[in-house]
């Protein structure tokens, strides 16, 4: 734990106190609610991903991620030193604040994006110096508004959020939440949203995934096949671990769960490393490069299930695009070395080999024909400038 130790200590210098604003200890206590143990190996997803291959190009300073959820509980730990781009609570219904969490999924989608390092647990957020802006609109995601979601939208535009998650669907075109979309986009904001949990039971459309512009985000197991549960009707933009994986719980340690709202959220960590990097991209190039840089899957692209395959975090940051004519950022370290391959053969004694064997042929096929057609001239008296005609022996 000493590396993770020395991390805790560097991010702590780098991103000072948390605001004291987010710092409410007088919040509503949620009911039933207590600390986690944290995990102490490696999660799946960091071994898969490797995203911390990143970091020394991009570490998601500069970017903003509204986390459009259940509220995000600063009292974990690796959630009380996260920069913090501001925060709204628009549920009326109670009292608890943007920064805390009475169901736990914001908060579990808050810490994919950006938890901190800290002793006693290996677990790592994508983006660890991305803003995270909470903003509460709904107590849980099975009570949620469309209505109040779109208003969520507009909010986190309007307050300088330049990238929006959203681990929730609806299975119904909305015009207003249409609209919220497109204002986002209009305004240059990246949106990654869940693709939905419905694939075994009816795999319906889900929305905002669905909208054009949005990064549709589908879930895959520890396999790096489509989780069963990942809804697949409409066109998929890129997947990302979704079953089984680790993030922070309230209050403190680490909860273990399974869906596409746990997959968006390393899609929008991944988007925050590509902002940080490369602040000029439009939010549809943030897009397209998310989706040539992933790893793909076999077959015509994009895949009907996996769409261009599997988010790859240290490619979207490193790789130069052609179409948008960047390089990538300056190392900060020496990159990682490419596996040898075997030596290339120099084919230039090949080539000037089988030229000479050519030519020798050549000739050699040449004298044979003379010499044949001479013998054979002689015993028909031929001479040159007789005619070509053969003289029938008598």
């Amino acid at each position: 734990m000493r590396a993770a130790g020395l991390l805790a200590a560097l991010f702590a210098t780098l991103l000072g106190p948390a605001p004291a604003a987010f710092a409410d200890t007088s919040a509503p206590v949620c009911d039933n609610q207590f600390g986690s143990a944290p995990v102490t190996t490696v999660p799946w997803q960091q071994k898969r991903l490797q995203f911390e291959r990143a970091w020394p190009f991009s570490d998601g300073r500069r970017s903003t991620v509204a986390v459009v959820d259940t509220g995000v509980d600063l009292r974990n730990p690796q959630l009380k030193g996260m920069r913090l781009g501001g925060g709204h609570n628009f549920v009326t219904t109670d009292a608890v604040p943007a920064s805390r969490d009475c169901d736990g999924h914001g908060t579990f989608v808050a810490g994919i994006i950006s938890a901190q390092p800290v002793q006693g647990t290996p677990f790592l957020g994508v983006a660890p110096l991305a803003r995270i802006m909470p903003v509460r609109f709904t107590e849980g995601v099975d009570k949620a508004s469309v209505t109040v979601l779109a208003k969520a939208i507009r909010w986190a535009v309007d307050h300088n959020a330049n990238i929006i998650n959203v681990s929730s669907v609806t299975h119904g075109d909305n015009d207003t939440l249409r609209q919220a979309v497109e204002y986002a986009l209009a305004r240059d904001v990246v949106i990654v949203a869940a693709a939905g949990n419905d694939g075994e039971q009816g795999n319906a459309i889900s929305y905002p995934a669905a909208y054009p512009g949005v990064i549709a985000v589908g879930a895959t197991d520890q396999k790096g096949e489509l989780a069963g549960f990942s809804t697949s009707s409409f066109q998929i933009s890129v997947a990302a671990p979704g079953a089984s994986v680790v993030s922070t719980a309230p209050d403190t340690g680490h909860a273990t769960e399974s869906g596409t709202s746990f997959a968006a959220p390393f899609v929008s960590g991944v988007a925050a490393l590509v902002r940080s990097a490369y602040p000029n991209l439009s939010a549809a190039e943030v897009k397209r490069r998310l989706e040539v840089t992933a790893d793909h899957p076999g077959g015509n692209l994009p895949d009907s299930k996996l769409g261009w395959g599997v988010v790859n975090p240290y490619e979207a940051v490193t790789a130069i695009v052609p179409s948008e004519g960047l390089q990538p950022t300056k190392r900060a370290t020496a990159p990682i070395p490419p596996i040898a391959g075997p030596a290339e053969t120099d084919q230039r004694p090949i080539r000037i080999a089988l030229i000479a064997f050519g030519g020798a042929a050549a000739f050699t096929l040449v004298a044979l024909i003379a010499v044949t057609t001479y013998k054979r001239g002689q015993k028909r008296r031929w001479q040159p400038g007789m005619a070509s005609t053969p003289v029938d022996d008598l």
